[in-house]
């Protein structure tokens, strides 16, 4: 037996698996040749019948080589080529392809209104003439870019008794007391680059996952889709999200700061969107269920396809059609036997980064008369219409090449669409639509009762820009959001941060040349600046030497006698009140988990006197 397995050892021919290119392949096949088959062929020259057997070898294991090579390399996002490869590794890390994105400005849009005598004998704007300037209303700059209005301007609106429209005397026209004729109000839109399009398309026979491509290139947003019954279809990340959020316009006491709030809908219609790089076309796939099955089962029930035995002590194979199990509401709907009507945006580019002041031209206008206004002022009041953007349209960039892409790659990895870490949970609270209210300042403090259990506290700002505490409904708002995101066994408190308002208190000794008050000015003007509260956040310290630095280094100033923080509360400051020796340590002054410091006013907040 040991004799048998040696003899088997030594027939076994050597071999080498170092080459990779031509000439290393054909010289090992050569060498294998002359040494296992000595006698066979010794003409291994290229004009020989050898040389063209042993050519032919190591050309394909040449080809061969390379393509294991480029394949591998096709694997990696950094070394990839085949845009095709490129854009199923892009898909994977779910970077999708955009197409052209449009550019946004905001636009100033003024109307001349006539003006009565109010019960007060007032002069004041008609409130009888003011209009509404609807939403599509389109405006064109210079360079022939078409700008849309996003959003009603409700000239009438008012927020506790005043007008959200600015207005000014029209000086050109007075009586002959000098009163106003007319006024000249204002409100200003969002708008953006681009133009809106409607497609009808027929969804024919039922079909999973049903594909609907859009002949219209470089589409950037689809608005809306609704069949022939009225079902509107909701665009998704993928079809098993069966949630989406919607805004509905906040009707309660808060309402001016927030204009929206938020909730969520089921979405048991809704689609993906693809974009194709090479044609520019988008593609629409949508669900899988069939809506005339009846089937509402988020998960199907697995005993409804258990197979039947009727008394039967024994059963064959059965073929099982696995699609079944995704004939389900829990993916979608899929159209069929309707239309479908799809409104969609399309349009941009850097070259939609118009100038400020070129945009002046109204392409369309969209307009809403009062009821209680005449045709005679209906018609001034639009012939009166001037457009005009005070600031550059921004935001406008082309179709991202896949070079770009690739530097978005490493980057999408660590992305989620779950809050696991504290910067995944602050990031989500700064991502909230503006609409829904503002949060400009968040922080986070553990619960020790609660190991899963995370404070938030949020602080936001008036319209005057200081610190207020955030509106109930934003707080709610943030709630329904965050609540989506949040892992199952997590728990996040929202409460109001607390707001530490300040005042410092200092004395110097001056060299007698520069002048004390534009002393006492400059000081003043870099506490001011260093206490500005967009450089702020929550749990940030005080560091009194920063404002012993800025004092000291003034020009003037000789020496420092002392600098002094106070806890301004009460009457018009913050009632929370903090022990400023207590909480002082060295040269920091520290508050409490969930506090910010504020200068509320730098004219009566900062005292300075000179020696």
């Amino acid at each position: 037996m040991q004799k048998k397995l040696i003899s088997e050892l030594k027939s076994v021919k050597k071999r080498s698996f170092y080459g990779r290119d031509f000439d290393a392949l054909r010289g090992d096949l050569v060498e294998y040749a002359t040494t296992y088959f000595p006698d066979s062929i010794k003409d291994f020259s290229d004009a020989s019948m050898g040389g063209l057997f042993l050519d032919m070898a190591a050309h394909v294991g040449d080809v061969m080589s390379f393509y294991l090579d480029h394949q591998f390399n096709e694997l990696d996002i950094d070394t990839a080529v085949q845009t095709k490869n490129i854009e199923k590794l892009l898909k994977t890390a779910g970077i999708k392809n955009r197409s052209t994105s449009p550019s946004i400005v905001e636009i100033d849009f003024y109307l001349t209104v006539p003006s009565v005598v109010d019960i007060n004998d007032n002069i004041v704007v008609d409130p009888n003439v003011l209009p509404i300037i609807l939403t599509g209303t389109s405006i064109k700059s210079n360079s022939g870019v078409t700008f849309e209005l996003m959003e009603d301007l409700d000239f009438s609106r008012q927020i506790f008794d005043e007008y959200v429209h600015e207005r000014t005397i029209n000086i050109d026209d007075l009586d002959s007391d000098l009163n106003p004729n007319t006024y000249i109000i204002k409100m200003t839109g969002i708008c953006v680059s681009g133009e809106t399009k409607t497609s009808v398309i027929s969804a024919g026979s039922f079909q999973q996952f049903k594909q609907i491509t859009i002949s219209d290139s470089d589409i950037n947003e689809i608005l809306r889709i609704k069949d022939s019954s009225g079902n509107e279809y909701y665009e998704v990340e993928y079809l098993s999200q069966d949630v989406v959020f919607r805004s509905v316009q906040n009707k309660s006491y808060d309402y001016d700061v927030v204009s929206d709030n938020l909730e969520i809908i089921p979405a048991p219609y809704r689609f993906t969107r693809e974009l194709d790089r090479i044609s520019g076309q988008t593609k629409l796939t949508f669900g899988s269920g069939n809506a005339m099955t009846l089937d509402t089962d988020y998960i199907p029930d697995p005993s409804e396809f258990a197979l039947p035995m009727y008394g039967k002590t024994i059963m064959s194979r059965q073929s099982i059609d696995p699609n079944n199990m995704l004939s389900t509401s829990t993916l979608g709907m899929s159209p069929y036997n309707t239309n479908l009507t799809i409104v969609y945006r399309k349009g941009g580019g850097l070259n939609h980064n118009v100038s400020a002041s070129s945009i002046k031209t109204v392409e369309k206008l969209l307009l809403m008369y009062n009821r209680n206004s005449t045709s005679y002022h209906n018609f001034n009041i639009k012939t009166s219409l001037n457009v005009i953007n005070m600031s550059a349209a921004r935001g406008g960039e082309d179709k991202p090449t896949l070079n770009e892409l690739r530097f978005e790659y490493k980057g999408h990895q660590n992305s989620q669409s779950r809050i696991v870490s504290k910067n995944d949970l602050l990031t989500r609270v700064y991502t909230l639509p503006t609409n829904f209210g503002r949060v400009f300042r968040a922080g986070l403090s553990n619960t020790t009762s609660n190991l899963f259990s995370t404070q938030l506290y949020i602080i936001s700002r008036d319209s005057k820009g200081k610190l207020i505490s955030s509106s109930d409904s934003l707080k709610k708002n943030l709630e329904v959001y965050l609540n989506q995101y949040r892992l199952i066994t997590d728990a996040i408190d929202i409460l109001d941060a607390f707001v530490i308002n300040i005042g410092v208190e200092y004395e110097i000794l001056s060299d007698g040349i520069v002048n004390k008050n534009l002393i006492i000015s400059n000081i003043n003007k870099k506490i001011k600046s260093l206490f500005d509260i967009k450089k702020w956040h929550l749990d940030m310290p005080i560091n009194k030497t920063n404002i012993e630095m800025l004092i000291t280094t003034t020009e003037g100033v000789i020496a420092l006698n002392y600098c002094t923080i106070l806890n301004k509360a009460g009457s018009g400051y913050s009632s929370f009140n903090l022990d400023i020796d207590k909480n002082t340590s060295g040269k920091f002054l520290v508050g409490p988990p969930g506090s910010i410091f504020e200068l509320k006013s730098s004219t009566d907040d900062i005292a300075g006197y000179v020696k």
